[in-house]
């Protein structure tokens, strides 16, 4: 094992805990476990553990710091001063902003976002376009307000587009309508 290293790319089925029993697997073995990080992603100000997959145009920004065995897919966003723990996983496009803390083996979904700040909690998942504002508690599910179709209106119609509307009053009132059918 000491003359081989190796990188673990697996997803994160179970909130990531098969990644995690092999990454420990392999450390107990005496494996050194490679950061497999793009090279347009990282500076020195960030702080990194082993075994972490950091994709394409992701920003890691000043002073923060990324634990073990995390994915990190292209696109996503940790912005300064935040602490990734081990074991996370972070779909295309998530955004946590400053000083937040993600602990261990937490999942969050395409386009999600984390108000900074906050602390996400062992095991949280964060559904793809969820926003999170508050505090999580350990193994917490977060998924966005749903969209709705409004029924009865085409998108070539007067009113769909916003620059249809002469006043954000206007604009308010037309949505009461259609969502309403007043």
């Amino acid at each position: 094992p000491t003359e081989y290293t190796m990188v673990i790319a697996l997803g994160y089925k179970k909130m990531n805990q098969i990644r995690q029993q092999k990454f420990e697997d392999a450390k107990r073995k005496g494996y050194r476990i490679e950061n497999f990080v793009h090279p347009s992603v990282v500076d020195e100000s960030v702080a990194m553990g082993e075994g972490n997959i950091i994709l394409e145009h992701v920003t890691l920004a000043y002073g923060t710091k990324i634990g073990n065995s995390n994915i990190i897919w292209n696109g996503s966003q940790i912005s300064h001063e935040s602490q990734v723990g081990d074991y996370n996983f972070f779909s295309v496009d998530s955004v946590i902003a400053g000083k937040t803390v993600v602990k261990n083996n937490c999942f969050l979904g395409i386009n999600s976002t984390v108000l900074g700040n906050r602390t996400l909690e062992y095991a949280t998942l964060v559904g793809a376009g969820a926003f999170v504002k508050e505090n999580t508690e350990p193994y917490s599910v977060y998924v966005p307000a749903r969209s709705i179709c409004l029924e009865n209106k085409k998108s070539t119609e007067k009113g769909v587009h916003r620059s249809d509307f002469n006043t954000l009053e206007n604009l308010i009132c037309e949505m009461i309508e259609w969502i309403f059918h007043l």
